[in-house]
């Protein structure tokens, strides 16, 4: 994510290239310490990302601000907890998340971000 601004050339591809599936309930990723701390990690660089695109510049694009949105909700669509809804929703940022920004992303995308917003208020 912070080489993706300065590159001079990206290509998207409709392949699914990697895939992650916990099959084993002693895993460590099960873990709720380690669940925790990844999500204080997830937390922690979603605002880094940010701090480094805006001192950059970047969120002058709509496009910077399209795979920034998508990238911070990647991590988080499939979980539905309030606490880390907050988090997410703080450490994006509310001008990331104005109706005139959202509406630049594709429709099952903003709806999760919304309901991600919605979450983080209740």
């Amino acid at each position: 994510m912070l080489c993706a601004p300065k590159a001079k050339k990206i290509v998207y591809i409709k392949d699914k290239l990697y895939n992650h599936c916990w099959v084993n309930p002693n895993n460590t990723s099960n873990d709720p310490k380690q669940k925790r701390e990844f999500n204080d990690r997830r937390i922690i660089g979603i605002k880094n990302l940010r701090e480094v695109w805006n001192k950059e510049g970047y969120f002058k694009f709509d496009v910077a601000k399209i795979e920034f949105l998508k990238w911070a909700y990647a991590g988080n669509y499939w979980r539905s907890n309030k606490k880390i809804d907050k988090k997410v929703v703080e450490a994006i940022g509310k001008d990331l998340l104005k109706d005139e920004v959202l509406n630049l992303l594709d429709k099952n995308t903003r709806n999760g971000i919304k309901k991600m917003i919605e979450n983080a208020k209740s």
